[in-house]
């Protein structure tokens, strides 16, 4: 995990205790802070907590040291930046009989984040110490300050995240005991969610035509760092499919209120640009591509189904109705292809835009008993035309030939090409 930004920044508190009565009442908010008294104002406790990182004048990205900041920082400088929280409220419970202040921070901070704060009272000769039960969280550690104060430190690690941690902490002040003050950590499990609400798929699913690529771009956000890779089983793209990385999910980032909340959102999550040109051939069928976003833990998946359509290619630069024609069905009787697509200049000689998406027959779904000389003879057609309109027949075993129609498949009809072509004149063309 690494140690840049909220991975590692600090986040201190500075605890104020004076305790000189067991006695604990309705607290009032004190005018100096988030700040409880007793009802004869002799007991009170205070919480300051806030954020301190370092920033680089000429770089996004937050650093936990000056060190750190300095040696990646090159020709900026760097600064101690300080960052208020919103301090933890602090009420008086009755825990097992035991009148207890009780402070929590919420929502709570993150794996590898740096939390540590000192308790120190405000009367002279007062002695904070950390009672033995519930003890500190594994991983924490306190030094003794002089005037009995102390400095608590904790990076929680490992498998710690998803838990409330607890300590307790107690005074004495001439040998009488205030009321014990137990502080309630919660390390925020890992949250990884995708932008979109969603899988592509089924009727969501993305269309494309050769010539014209499809794209999307999958973005996910997370309260920790995360990644995203290709899921297991879909580590091998169909031609003509790219996928283009956007971001790692770990930097650069602003530091904000938000990473110490760990919400989701707290990173900019990683990204991928998903885009699908699919080649001649592809026409007709159906690919699916799925994506894991992980965090620690946690894990998101995202599937996206990019469907090929019949019938319908891009033109190509330089591309005529009467180049296409020509091409497509192997006669220049450019009027046919003019008749389907209708919001195009009737002009055989005009260049068409490039990329300009152009019906080329009607789709026919395939009934039980039917045969390409059957469908050719029936839409005046050849199976040559047919096959010539449906790369993705051809048959991928040796001899060639073409796969067996399946009754409810869909193929693409070019119709009427067995008739005689018309005159080329296209202001009298028949």
């Amino acid at each position: 995990m690494g140690t840049g930004g909220i991975m590692g920044a600090s986040v201190r508190a500075l605890l104020v205790l004076c305790w000189l009565s067991a006695a604990v009442g309705l607290p009032d908010e004190a005018p100096w802070g988030n700040a409880w008294s007793d009802a004869s104002g002799v007991v009170t406790l205070a919480f300051e907590p806030l954020a301190v990182f370092y920033a680089c004048t000429v770089r996004a990205q937050t650093y936990s040291s000056m060190a750190e900041c300095s040696a990646a920082c090159e020709a900026g400088s760097c600064s101690r930046q300080r960052e208020d929280a919103t301090p933890p409220p602090i009420a008086g419970q009755n825990i097992s009989g035991v009148v207890t202040f009780v402070s929590t921070f919420a929502p709570g901070i993150i794996l590898g984040q740096n939390l540590n704060f000192t308790v120190m009272g405000a009367t002279p000769g007062m002695q904070i110490r950390v009672k033995e039960d519930p003890g500190l969280p594994v991983g924490m550690s306190y030094k003794a300050l002089p005037g009995g104060a102390l400095l608590l430190d904790w990076v929680p690690r490992d498998t710690q995240h998803g838990f409330v941690h607890e300590l307790e902490l107690e005074a004495t002040l001439g040998g009488q005991e205030a009321a014990p003050w137990r502080i309630r950590v919660p390390v925020v499990p890992a949250s990884v969610a995708f932008d979109l609400p969603g899988n592509l798929t089924g009727d969501r699913a993305l269309h494309a035509v050769p010539g014209a690529p499809a794209s999307v771009d999958l973005h996910c956000q997370s309260n920790y760092p995360a990644w995203m890779e290709l899921a297991p089983g879909h580590d091998t793209l169909p031609g003509g499919m790219r996928v283009i990385d956007g971001s790692d999910g770990t930097r650069p980032f602003t530091w904000g209120p938000r990473r110490l909340g760990g919400q989701l959102g707290a990173f900019p999550g990683p990204s991928k640009l998903v885009t699908y040109d699919p080649l001649r051939g592809s026409e007709g069928s159906e690919t699916t591509v799925c994506f894991d976003c992980m965090a620690i833990q946690a894990k998101a998946r995202l599937c996206v189904t990019f469907k090929v359509e019949l019938c319908r290619r891009a033109a190509r630069e330089g591309d005529t109705l009467t180049s296409v024609s020509r091409e497509a069905f192997s006669q220049p009787n450019w009027r046919r292809l003019w008749n389907l697509n209708p919001q195009l200049a009737a002009d055989p000689r005009a260049s068409l835009a490039e990329g300009e998406i152009i019906t080329m027959g009607p789709s026919y779904t395939v009934l039980p008993g039917d045969t390409l000389d059957l469908i050719a003879g029936r839409f005046h057609t050849t199976s040559k035309g047919i096959l010539a309109l449906n790369p993705q027949m051809a048959a991928s075993a040796p001899g060639g030939g073409a796969r067996p129609l399946e009754a409810g498949s869909a193929i693409c009809l070019p119709t009427c090409t067995s008739e005689p072509s018309p005159s080329q004149d296209y202001v009298h063309p028949y």
